[in-house]
Formats: C-alpha cells, sequence, structure tokens
C-alpha cells in the first residue's frame, strides 16, 4: 500500500496555494476534467491524451487550463469594467449637455416671445407712419414740386453743357503745356549729355594735364642736370650737354603736343601694291564700349604704357634703342593709372578688377540660365481660349517684331564692341592674349544665346506687355557690364577703382591700318545680324497664336 503523495494546486478564486491529497480515489470523484469532458463517452479533454487520463499529467493541464480560463476571464472583466466607467463619464457629459441644450432652449423660447412683441409693436408704428405719409401727400403739391424740379433740371442741364465745353479748353491748354515741357526736357536733356561729354573731355584734359606736369618734372631735373654740365669748362663736354639738352627737350615738346591732340604721330605711307585691290584704310578714332571687360583690357594697356615708357627713357639715355613691350606712338588717348607698382593699390587695380570681371560674367550666365529655364515654361501654357480681335492681334504681334528687332539692334551694338576689343588688342599688345580672346569668344557665346533665348521666348507669348518684360530683362543682361562699371565709378569698390575707372579714356586714336581681319568680321557681323534680326521679326510677326485645345 503506498503512501499518499502531497500536491500544490493554484485556486483561482483566492489566488492561494492549500493542500490536497493525491491518494488514490474512486475512479468517478477524481479532480479532473475527464468528467466535463464525457471520458465515458469516448472524448478526452483538450490537450490530453488516453494514457493521461487520470494521471498526475491530466490534473497538471487541468491546472494550467483553469488558470488561463482565469486570467481571460480577469482580463474580460477588467475590459467590461473599464468600458462600463467609459459609458458611465460619456453618459455624465451627455447629461449635462441635456442640461445646457435644456437652458439654451428656454433662453430661445424668451427671446422668441421678446421679438413677438417687439414686432407688434413695430407694426403699430409702421401703421402710424403710413398714416402720417399719406397725411403729408395731401398737404404737398404734387404738380407745383414737379415744375418747380423741371426747371431746375433745365437750368442744371444747361450749366453742365457751359462747364463741359470749358473743361474741354482746360483740357486742350493742358495738352499744349504738357506738350511744351515734354519738347524742353527733351532739350534740357540734350543740353545736360552735352553738359556730361563736356565734362568728361575736362576731366581727360585735367588727367594728361597731371601726367604732363609729373613728366614736365622729371624733364627739368634731368635739363638742370644737363645746365650744371653745360657750364663746364670743356668745349666738347659742354657742346654734347647743350645736344643732349637741345634733344631732350625737342622730344618733351614733341611728345606733349601728341598727346594733346594738337599733333599726331607721323603715319608712315607704304608703297601701293599692284595686287590689292582696296587699300586698308587708318583706324582713326574709335570708341570702346564702357564695360567692366573694356576696362579692364584698357587698365593693363595703360600699366604696359608706364613700363615702355620707363624703359624707353633708359634705353635713350643709354644707347637710343625704343622698348618693344608697347609703342605709345601708334595710338593716343591711352591713360596710364597714377598708381605705383607693386603698391597694394596696384594688386587692387590688377587681381580685384579682375575679380569684378569674372563675378559680374558669373551673374550674367546664372540669371541668363534662369531666365532660360523659367521663361520657356511661362510662356509654354498661355493660348488663346478663343481668336483675339484685330487691334489685339495687331498689338501684340507689332510688339514683338518690334521688341526683336530693338533686341537685334542691341545684341549688335555688343557684337562690335566686342570686336573693336579684339581689335585694339591685337594692334597694342606685343603678343596675342589667351584672357582676350577667351572674354571676346564667351562675351559672343552669351550674346548669340541672348537672341535665341529672345526668339524662343517671343514665339510662345500672348500678353504684349509680357513681350517688352522679357526683352527688357534679357537687355539688362547683355548691360550689366556697363551697370557694374558705373557702380566702380560711383566708389562702391574702393577709391582706387573709383579714381582710376572715372579718369580711364575709352576713346582712342590710331595711325596704323585696320587689322586684314576686322573688315571681314564687321561685315559678316552687320550682314549677319541684319539678316536674322529683320528674319525672325517676320516669322514672329506672322507665327499664329497659341489656342487652347
Amino acid at each position: 500500500m503506498t503512501t499518499p503523495r502531497r500536491a500544490t494546486v493554484l485556486v483561482p478564486e483566492d489566488h492561494g496555494e492549500r493542500s490536497v491529497s493525491s491518494s488514490p480515489r474512486p475512479h468517478h470523484i477524481r479532480p479532473s476534467l475527464s468528467g466535463v469532458f464525457g471520458s465515458r463517452s469516448g472524448v478526452l479533454p483538450p490537450g490530453v491524451s488516453v494514457t493521461e487520463v487520470g494521471t498526475e499529467a491530466e490534473r497538471d493541464k487541468n491546472r494550467r487550463l483553469l488558470k488561463e480560463l482565469y486570467e481571460d476571464h480577469k482580463a474580460f472583466r477588467d475590459d467590461i469594467t473599464a468600458k462600463m466607467e467609459s459609458m458611465a463619464a460619456q453618459n455624465s457629459e451627455l447629461l449635462s449637455e441635456l442640461a445646457q441644450s435644456k437652458n439654451k432652449q428656454a433662453q430661445l423660447v424668451a427671446d422668441v416671445a421678446r421679438s413677438r412683441s417687439e414686432c407688434a409693436q413695430l407694426a403699430k408704428d409702421l401703421a402710424q407712419v403710413r398714416s402720417e405719409h399719406q397725411a403729408m401727400l395731401k398737404d404737398l403739391r404734387i404738380e407745383e414740386l414737379r415744375g418747380l424740379v423741371g426747371s431746375n433740371l433745365g437750368d442744371l442741364t444747361a450749366r453742365s453743357e457751359r462747364l463741359t465745353s470749358e473743361l474741354d479748353k482746360v483740357r486742350q491748354d493742358v495738352r499744349i503745356q504738357i506738350g511744351d515741357m515734354s519738347a524742353q526736357s527733351d532739350a534740357l536733356k540734350g543740353e545736360l549729355g552735352e553738359v556730361k561729354k563736356e565734362s568728361n573731355s575736362i576731366k581727360r584734359e585735367l588727367q594728361a594735364a597731371k601726367e604732363q606736369r609729373s613728366r614736365l618734372q622729371e624733364r627739368q631735373k634731368d635739363i638742370e642736370k644737363m645746365k650744371s654740365s653745360a657750364e663746364s669748362l670743356n668745349d666738347i663736354t659742354r657742346l654734347e650737354a647743350k645736344s643732349d639738352l637741345a634733344t631732350m627737350e625737342l622730344y618733351s615738346l614733341r611728345k606733349q603736343l601728341c598727346e594733346r591732340g594738337v599733333l599726331l604721330p607721323v603715319r608712315v605711307e607704304k608703297e601701293p601694291d599692284e595686287d590689292k585691290v582696296e587699300e586698308r584704310p587708318p583706324v582713326g578714332t574709335i570708341e570702346l564700349g564702357e564695360d567692366v571687360f573694356t576696362a579692364r583690357l584698357l587698365l593693363r594697356l595703360g600699366f604696359m604704357k608706364a613700363q615702355s615708357e620707363a624703359e624707353e627713357d633708359e634705353s635713350l639715355s643709354s644707347d637710343g634703342e625704343r622698348s618693344s613691350l608697347l609703342d605709345s606712338s601708334n595710338v593716343m588717348g591711352l591713360v596710364v593709372p597714377e598708381v605705383e607698382e607693386g603698391t597694394g593699390e596696384h594688386f587692387g587695380l590688377m587681381y580685384g578688377w579682375a575679380g569684378v570681371c569674372g563675378s559680374t560674367f558669373l551673374v550674367q550666365t546664372v540669371v541668363l540660365l534662369i531666365m532660360l529655364g523659367n521663361g520657356l515654361d511661362m510662356g509654354g501654357g498661355e493660348c488663346f481660349g478663343q481668336p483675339p480681335t484685330f487691334s489685339m492681334w495687331l498689338l501684340l504681334h507689332t510688339s514683338k517684331a518690334l521688341a526683336m528687332l530693338v533686341a537685334g539692334t542691341l545684341m549688335g551694338k555688343e557684337l562690335m564692341d566686342i570686336a573693336n576689343y579684339w581689335m585694339v588688342a591685337e594692334l597694342l599688345m606685343p603678343t596675342r592674349s589667351v584672357e582676350v580672346v577667351l572674354t571676346a569668344l564667351l562675351r559672343v557665346v552669351m550674346n548669340l544665346t541672348l537672341i535665341g533665348a529672345n526668339i524662343a521666348i517671343f514665339l510662345s507669348l500672348t500678353n504684349p506687355a509680357e513681350v517688352w518684360l522679357n526683352m527688357t530683362a534679357l537687355a539688362f543682361i547683355a548691360s550689366l557690364g556697363s551697370d557694374v562699371l558705373d557702380v566702380a565709378k560711383r566708389g562702391v569698390f574702393g577709391h582706387h577703382i573709383a579714381k582710376t575707372m572715372t579718369t580711364t579714356n575709352f576713346q582712342l586714336t590710331f595711325v596704323s591700318e585696320y587689322p586684314a581681319w576686322f573688315a571681314h568680321v564687321r561685315r559678316v557681323t552687320i550682314t549677319v545680324m541684319t539678316s536674322v534680326v529683320i528674319s525672325f521679326a517676320y516669322i514672329t510677326f506672322k507665327s499664329a497664336d497659341p489656342m487652347c485645345q
């Protein structure tokens, strides 16, 4: 007979533990779930095999199953409790809202009663006003009032016509005065332009006078030295000193006359060549475009002129040979910057101004790319919902053609400025400059791109105002170099740059002939630009308007 074992069973009701006897008991009273699931009928509990029926394994599985059922019951009870609390809170909120709604309803009932009383009072007042109005109409004489109003209306009409005629006369007088003022304004603008030209010429003359003064001081020192040596007792030494003195004075006088424009350098006449049909004419006086790139070229040429003059003075005093760096006898009007070489001002002019030129070209490129990207998109979605009237069509297409002509003319001016820019560098510099070639090519590409952008944008626009706005924006890109030069002249980039750029002379006089390529370049440029501008002006004028589908 075996000793009964003690087992620990979890009781869900009080979550405690108690000991029960595991001694064998009759099969019909064993604490198992076999009776629940109908083991007598052959149905086993979940997870219990046949061999485990009535054993400790069955009881363990039953305990686990009871524990899971208890946990599910507890979770269900907690969920139901939370939902009940939530529903109680919602019910309290609904009760409060219901109380508020009842209060509002009572207030609305009171307002309705008040409004009804006010409406009754207003109905009484309206009846009283109607009775008073009828009494007033009986007292008034309507016919007499109508006659009086008619007579006054006739007088007012005559007075209005008289005031209208007087106003027309005043308008005519004002238009005449406006025309006179416009003519006076144009005359004043012309006089102002002449004054500016005279002021620029005076500035150039003052600059030349300053240069002559400094050079005269240097010559005076040399003359004093020669005079002191001319007073020597030795006749031969005295004669040599006087000869050198006369040579120096003659050279100084000739140079002063040439720089003042009184005497131009003598042009060496070449023997006519029978093989050449057309002789190249001399360049004469040319006006360079006033922009940052041309100012950079003239600045470099001015420093080269100062260096060549210094080397020329040394060579003349030693062996009589001229410097080959820059022949100043070929050109007049080239201004030497009043800056000593090797100083901070010289560094700022040479490299700082080069940075200004590069930044200007970079800004031009960025703005041009923005206009090309967004300008084409802006005009791509425009169309007419219905065919435009003849006046609208004529205004739009005339604006496109005129804008194309104006833009093409301005681009032609820019291209000729680039050709003159290259020609001056070819005539004065001893070797071909990579900077000049690269700058000229980039400027040509930019101007051709501007022409293409004008054509592409104009063809897709349907508003005359947008045509002129786009043309003005593209013209701003082309003239940005001139605008930056004006900014530099006002002193924004420093005093020395402003002083140098203000005294820079953009009008040069040459004695030499035009290069062989210049006539062909000018002819091709003018011909191509004229053909392109006229052709595309005609195309933009005759192009069909985009219609919405």
